[in-house]
């Protein structure tokens, strides 16, 4: 029998032997909800609708279950005294597509506390309220999740993997049979329906926000996370995803709960509904999900430890982080004064040379084996006392490690009194100290406000780089805590996120380079005039922020394979009149017979013939010219318009590949302040080669 059959109003008549005795039912004091504080989101006026299930249904609903019920405005969601754990055990969020966007700090500084959140799906948008006319913003919408191939909003620790073409086999249909996971608690396989479906609705998978590399699927490569360290996955983390019903395949459907153990959250639980929770919303069974998705947040999730587990695990991860430095305070001294030992007794002393290596050894060991604990749980959930064993050595092996680094660095304290330091290097220009940039891509609110800042502090970093999903930070940088966290950081602004110089681009036509055939696209017009009025806006609206560099990502690629048309014909012929002035002289040079420079044609294979290469490399150094004019013009405006603000220019070292994307790397340094050359396409040995 399912519990809404048993929920009702009844009267408490007694407890006994672990059963609730209600007027005449019998119900297991498990199956009862203990947390019976719930809030749940519902503002009329709110942009994006208000759930499938009016307001009065959840009120009635959650009252039958024996629930408190809260009901919060935008103002209340979003207020941090409100939204506490010491008011409200879960929080439900009916449609989650779009929340208030003060909400993205309130919402996880509540999971923080070890609240609970149930909602239809992970948020994707923050909306803004405009205080003077008293009305949401209709342009004030504003990202949290990025649904591309790395994920979602990534302070809910969590991310269904998206279909594109960098993750094609990542969708699933939920238009089939889907079963109710056995291995959840009996009385809720008694409340929930055994097999559901099938549902017209298309999901991807759920991921811990692990790396995944690239890989052959139906003969197809698939990019997916495609990052250097993609495969090598180190789950930090000890998050649990607990699936509601599972596909034919024996594979999640997006009705999960994720109970969290990390830094972060720990023991909160976070369930989302997704397509197959929300469309069971809609059946019979709508008050039966209701309950289970409240209960799944009291239970102990199957092959979940007790707390003192994951109170290890996140303990190692500090120790393991205050190590790091106490390891760096320690070999820096250690290095010096080998140093001044080298040049004042023209060796290095047996006793020094012992301890640099003990160091190195010690934290060889101790980061290799924190890496492999680390993976354990990727390999097999089976023997978590074994595991916890070898993590509690490692803990003693820490504690010990660190009062012998204390002692030497004291020790070396004393020894650094001896040397005497040359005077620093000045640095001329702009450039009033050396920048350390730090970025992490996709952060929210929450750890803007709490700890990102002062770690890179820590860290010596003063530079704090927005990189190409800077945008989702934009609207945090007004917020008053923010600011404060920042003071003495400035910022990388990348300028993609308004304009890629697309105004003045060279881009007619494309080459298609297995079939060597040329297809035309729409001619270009020029503008440079809105080019110039484009940057001169971006920059007035970053004047009044601490802006250390520009970086423009005006395409890593150069040229790619386009402009290889009738236009960039046109402008071919017109570059080969201006540098040969005669078309014999041309000739002479080509090995060619031609009348006129109008009967050139544009290359479109691998050139074989004397002509043929001659023609590649004019062809090739105009390509350069054009970018290189392109990418020019911008640095100027850059420079005219805010003179004192670095400016980089990003290109991939993988262009070195494609000799046909008019890249020219020496020639695109010159016009920049600060290399921004990308070398994430070579080893890092390598990647030297473009930062000169």
């Amino acid at each position: 029998m399912g519990v809404k059959a048993k929920a009702g109003k009844f009267i408490l008549l007694m407890v006994y032997a672990g059963f609730l005795f209600f007027g005449t039912s019998l119900i297991e004091a498990e199956e009862i909800i203990q947390s019976k504080r719930v809030v749940i989101f519902f503002e009329k006026s709110f942009p994006g609708g208000n759930g499938t299930k009016p307001l009065s249904w959840y009120q009635e609903s959650l009252k039958n279950l024996g629930v408190d019920v809260t009901v919060a405005d935008a103002k209340s969601l979003s207020d941090t005294e409100f939204l506490t754990k010491n008011r409200f055990d879960t929080l439900i969020l009916p449609d989650s597509e779009n929340i208030p966007f003060k909400a993205a700090y309130s919402i996880p500084n509540f999971l923080a506390e070890g609240g609970n959140v149930v909602t239809s799906s992970i948020p994707e948008h923050g909306i803004k309220y405009d205080v003077v006319k008293n009305q949401w913003k209709d342009d004030g919408k504003v990202m949290l999740s990025r649904k591309n191939r790395r994920g979602y909003w990534t302070e809910f620790q969590i991310r269904f993997l998206r279909r594109t073409s960098y993750w094609q086999s990542a969708e699933r249909s939920l238009n089939t049979s889907l079963k109710v996971n056995p291995d959840l608690p009996s009385f809720l396989l008694k409340a929930l329906p055994a097999t559901v479906g099938p549902f017209n609705k298309k999901y991807g998978l759920p991921d811990k926000m692990n790396l995944h590399s690239r890989v052959m699927v139906d003969g197809k490569r698939e990019i997916r996370d495609a990052t250097p360290c993609s495969g090598q996955n180190v789950e930090t983390a000890a998050n649990i995803i607990l699936p509601v019903y599972f596909l034919p395949t024996g594979e999640p459907t997006d009705f999960i709960a994720y109970r969290y153990h990390n830094n972060y959250f720990n023991g909160s639980t976070l369930v989302i509904l997704g397509e197959l929770g929300s469309s069971l919303l809609n059946s019979d069974s709508a008050r039966d999900v209701l309950y289970a998705s409240l209960k799944l947040c009291e239970i102990r999730f199957p092959k979940e430890q007790e707390p003192p587990y994951y109170e290890r695990v996140i303990k190692l991860q500090r120790e393991i982080s205050a190590f790091g430095k106490l390891f760096i305070e320690t070999y820096a001294p250690l290095r010096d004064v080998t140093f001044y030992k080298f040049y004042k007794q023209g060796e290095v002393p047996e006793e020094l040379k012992k301890k640099i290596l003990s160091c190195e050894k010690t934290l060889s060991y101790i980061m290799t084996e924190k890496q492999a604990i680390d993976k354990l749980p990727l390999l097999s959930r089976k023997d978590f006392k074994a595991k916890d064993e070898r993590r509690k050595k490692l803990l003693t092996k820490l504690q010990n490690e660190r009062e012998k680094f204390q002692t030497l660095k004291k020790k070396l304290s004393q020894e650094l009194k001896n040397i005497n330091y040359p005077q620093e290097v000045k640095i001329n220009g702009f450039i009033k100290e050396m920048p350390v940039e730090a970025g992490f891509a996709y952060l929210g609110p929450y750890n803007l406000r709490r700890n990102h800042f002062q770690t890179m502090k820590e860290l010596g970093a003063n530079v704090f780089n927005l990189f190409t999903t800077g945008y989702n930070y934009y609207h945090y940088l007004d917020d008053a805590q923010i600011k404060k966290n920042m003071r003495g950081i400035e910022l990388t602004v990348p300028t993609e996120c308004r304009h890629n110089f697309y105004e003045i681009r060279p881009e007619q036509g494309r080459l298609d380079i297995t079939a060597g055939k040329i297809k035309e696209t729409r001619r270009k017009v020029y503008d440079y005039e809105l080019l110039e009025k484009n940057i001169k806006d971006f920059i007035s609206k970053w004047k009044k922020e601490p802006v250390f560099r520009y970086y423009g990502r005006t395409s890593e690629g150069g040229l790619g394979n386009s402009f290889w048309g009738e236009q960039a014909k046109e402008e071919y012929q017109k570059y080969l009149k201006d540098k040969y002035r005669s078309i014999e002289r041309l000739n002479k040079r080509w090995k060619t017979d031609y009348k006129e420079f109008e009967e050139i044609k544009l290359i479109t294979q691998k050139p074989e013939t004397i002509s043929e290469h001659s023609n590649w490399e004019d062809w090739s150094d105009f390509r350069e010219k054009r970018l290189l004019e392109m990418r020019k013009f911008g640095y100027d405006i850059f420079k005219k318009y805010d003179p004192k603000r670095a400016y980089s220019s990003c290109i991939s070292t993988g262009c070195r590949n494609h000799p046909y994307y008019g890249v020219n790397f020496y020639q695109l340094t010159k016009i920049q302040d600060i290399s921004g050359i990308d070398g994430t396409a070579h080893s890092p040995e390598r990647e030297w080669f473009y930062l000169d």
